[in-house]
């Protein structure tokens, strides 16, 4: 049997450069703005031959996005089995496979884009599996960042079918990224031991009554059936202190939840609202697929469009942002071995980090009573997520802004925050449970 090569990088810019020389696979990048995501989205179609690539290798990109063209889950898994066996599937041979990765089958009539990040993971490693008696190679770019641990299990599967069947494997990994516990002695990882100490806590409330969020049909290219999640708590009033930390299954709605708390998703019925420093109103939301929000063509250009017509709010932005580069710098400085490519410098920035504490700067600057980072170590390494974490809970703190994180890795926080929000489905009723823990 064949054993896994590892690589091991300090940065997302380190990941993908690697890929692009030893692949030939060319990333759309979007963290440079609009034109230079087109420019190399053509330069990628012009290295594109699937001789070479697709037809030998299955990738899978830390953005799941990427990992799925087609429409619906059912028509990606439907033109795998068909490569691989020649046939059409019958139905009940497509719902096994989506049990196999624990994927409801009534997702398969699902649009893609509406699915979260964790289940489009898991169906790009059922595709993946499929695939794999046509493919010579595997090659994983950081495939847990989107998944709870108790589904790691499911990359182990994919990992062992293609190491039995004598097939490579390669795994493209961030320093401290969480991996299965099958996965062992990693030539060049670092045991991530960065330790945060509890950060001030801010007192904040979430006030809840019989929550219903219809989620929209998507109409393209068919119309799609609405979807209803209701949301339980233990209270109509529940106290709680930032920084906070938000745990769930894949798919369990914490994005609904956090959409909805930021104005994004209207309730059907009921309520769901925020007070906090003596205010109330919309949270605001980093999306784990933050680089998507950046707006302009740059970094720098994000600021410039943003705060256009308010120079006052645009100074509070830059200070913010500088806060949080020094606090991160001058952790590197002192642990040089986590890399200096991942700041990146100031008079060009144009690193996923610097893109993430400007979206971080300019929603601190608006002062809201909650903002909310959704898997905020997403295509991060593990110290300089917590690093970075502790830079935006010192600033938030500053401006009286309360701190709500989600995250699948909960071993990372625990030690940093100051209370917890638990999501589970009861399959009893169908509704989402909400609990309530003060640290």
């Amino acid at each position: 049997m064949r054993q896994i090569n590892f690589k091991v990088f300090n940065s997302f810019e380190e990941q993908i450069s690697y890929m692009k020389s030893n692949y030939s696979i060319y990333v759309p990048n979007v963290i440079a703005g609009q034109k230079a995501f087109f420019s190399d989205i053509y330069r990628w179609l012009d290295k594109y031959d699937e001789n070479i690539i697709f037809n030998t290798a299955n990738v899978i990109f830390s953005d799941p996005t990427l990992n799925l063209a087609l429409p619906y889950p059912y028509d990606e898994i439907k033109l795998a089995f068909t490569n691989v066996f020649n046939k059409q599937p019958h139905r009940d041979e497509i719902e096994n496979l989506f049990n196999e990765f624990s994927l409801n089958y009534e997702l398969a009539k699902r649009p893609i884009i509406s699915l979260s990040g964790g289940e489009r993971l898991l169906l790009t490693f059922l595709k993946a599996y499929i695939l794999e008696e046509i493919s010579t190679k595997l090659i994983v770019c950081s495939p847990t960042q989107w998944l709870n641990p108790d589904k790691y299990r499911y990359l182990e599967k994919l990992l062992s079918k293609y190491l039995v069947n004598g097939k490579e494997v390669d795994y493209l990994l961030l320093q401290g990224e969480l991996f299965p516990e099958s996965i062992t002695d990693i030539e060049g990882y670092i045991t991530d031991d960065i330790l945060i100490e509890k950060q001030n806590a801010l007192p904040w409330l979430l006030e809840s009554e019989n929550v219903e969020v219809e989620l929209t049909p998507i109409q393209f290219p068919e119309k799609s059936d609405s979807k209803i999640i209701k949301f339980i708590t233990e209270g109509n009033s529940i106290q709680l202190s930032s920084p906070t930390l938000l745990l769930g299954d894949n798919g369990v709605g914490k994005s609904v939840f956090a959409k909805v708390l930021s104005g994004l998703e209207k309730c059907k019925s009921g309520y769901l609202k925020v007070k906090a420093g003596g205010s109330s109103g919309n949270a605001r939301l980093l999306l784990q697929e933050s680089i998507y929000q950046l707006f302009g063509e740059s970094i720098t250009n994000h600021f410039e469009r943003i705060f256009k017509y308010d120079e006052e709010q645009k100074k509070v932005a830059y200070d913010i942002y500088y806060s949080l580069d020094s606090i991160i710098r001058d952790f590197v400085k002192i642990n040089p071995i986590y890399g200096y490519d991942v700041i990146g410098c100031n008079e060009n920035p144009s690193t996923l980090l610097q893109c993430k504490m400007a979206l971080i700067a300019e929603r601190i600057a608006s002062k809201p009573p909650l903002l909310i980072l959704d898997e905020l170590d997403w295509s991060l390494s593990g110290p300089i997520s917590k690093i970075l974490f502790k830079a935006i809970s010192i600033e938030s703190y500053k401006n009286s802004v309360s701190l709500l994180i989600i995250s699948h890795n909960k071993d990372w926080w625990l030690e940093i925050v100051n209370s917890i929000i638990s999501m589970k489905l009861n399959s009893k009723n169908n509704a989402v449970e909400i609990f309530y823990e003060k640290r």
